[in-house]
């Protein structure tokens, strides 16, 4: 039997990840629900996370978003705060960030101090860019 080289276990292990119809790249898939543009006010952390926000994280961003705004740092992974009462587009549905959640304090906080800079084609008054994830 032939021996593996590095690259060729890490490739092997690659696609028994990608393959296995119960592993972890098929379960993220089948949650991604779409993406959608939500306004700010209806993004919130959910009170059951499990690390708190680092406010000195938060501050960093700001002076980063306050520098220079990218697009990539507008964009959070969420989920809806009840999914039984969650329809897509519906302009009131609430979701809990699961992934970007300091970006999302930063971003508000930014909106408080009325400090965001505009985006050329991004207006900022059509939310923030969103993967929502079912659970």
């Amino acid at each position: 039997k032939k021996r593996l080289s590095k690259t060729e276990i890490v490739e092997k292990n690659f696609r028994d990840v990608v393959d296995d119809k119960n592993g972890l790249e098929k379960s993220v898939v089948s949650a991604y629900m779409g993406i959608e543009l939500v306004p700010l006010e209806n993004l919130h952390v959910s009170p059951d996370m499990f690390l708190p926000i680092n406010k000195n994280k938060v501050n960093e961003l700001v002076e980063s978003m306050t520098d220079r705004l990218e697009v990539s740092q507008l964009v959070v992974s969420v989920v809806p705060s009840d999914l039984d009462k969650f329809v897509r587009e519906k302009t009131n549905d609430k979701y809990w960030v699961v992934h970007g959640q300091h970006r999302l304090e930063a971003m508000k906080k930014l909106s408080i101090l009325n400090n965001v800079k505009p985006i050329p084609g991004f207006p900022p008054e059509s939310g923030i860019m969103c993967f929502i994830l079912q659970v």
